[in-house]
């Protein structure tokens, strides 16, 4: 099977920023949390920060570009599975809403080295520093 390259949470980085946390675990599955109500980027709520993991649904404010031993459909299955256990209505339109996040994760993920550390502000994604 072909490596594919994913977003998960990460601890390294951790502590560069005082409001950072890492609530779900090391190395889960990460999806894009909903920015916050105020529809300011850069307001610094956790909701306009954070990623969630896949699997907990707890947050993280960095993630980590990986490759894995995983294809793309096996990636959009679990991706869709956790939305959907979530909460998320399986409706036609939300199904296109999140195979079009998931793919957009994998691309911000298949662009970056393996190894970058990100974070987010709003719909904006930064690479930490080294």
């Amino acid at each position: 099977m072909s490596k594919l390259r994913v977003l998960v949470a990460t601890a390294r980085t951790q502590g560069w920023r005082p409001a950072d946390f890492l609530a779900c675990d090391d190395g889960e599955l990460v999806a894009v949390t909903t920015g916050c109500e105020r529809g300011n980027a850069r307001c610094g709520c956790d909701l306009c920060r954070v990623f969630t993991g896949l699997e907990s649904r707890k947050a993280a404010t960095t993630a980590e570009v990986i490759e894995i031993a995983m294809s793309v459909d096996e990636y959009l299955t679990e991706y869709r599975a956790s939305l959907f256990e979530s909460g998320v209505a399986d409706t036609e339109h939300n199904r296109s809403e999140i195979e079009a996040s998931a793919h957009s994760l994998l691309a911000i993920a298949d662009e970056l080295p393996v190894g970058t550390v990100i974070e987010r502000l709003g719909e904006e994604i930064i690479e930490r520093s080294k």
